[in-house]
């Protein structure tokens, strides 16, 4: 947004007092998942997961340590949205990885 201003409106625009709002984080695991085993697996942790969604492609799992939502996809893509900091969505991401490998489908 701030190189549109500059290029479109004035090359002397400048911005003082800004802060990331939504940092979206995609990860890709080296394996596909079974999305029924992975939800089960994530199931057994309530303390640290909720599955609150799934659809036949994907799961939508809350890891409360951090409290992000990221999508879990069968492909074995993983997606936070709306983090404010990078590491808080990797680590969330990193949260998530052991449980997983449990459920990797490497046909």
């Amino acid at each position: 947004l701030a190189r549109m201003v500059r290029r479109v409106h004035c090359a002397a625009a400048t911005f003082k007092h800004w802060q990331v709002q939504n940092l979206e984080v995609i990860a890709n695991l080296p394996f596909r998942l079974d999305l029924i085993a992975a939800a089960d697996m994530l199931s057994e942790h309530p303390v640290h997961f909720f599955v609150f969604s799934q659809s036949r492609g994907s799961l939508m799992v809350e890891v409360k340590d951090f409290d992000m939502r990221v999508c879990v996809r069968s492909t074995g893509s993983m997606e936070v949205f709306k983090s404010k900091e990078l590491s808080v969505a990797t680590d969330a991401l990193k949260a998530l990885v052991p449980t997983l490998q449990c459920c990797a489908q490497w046909w």
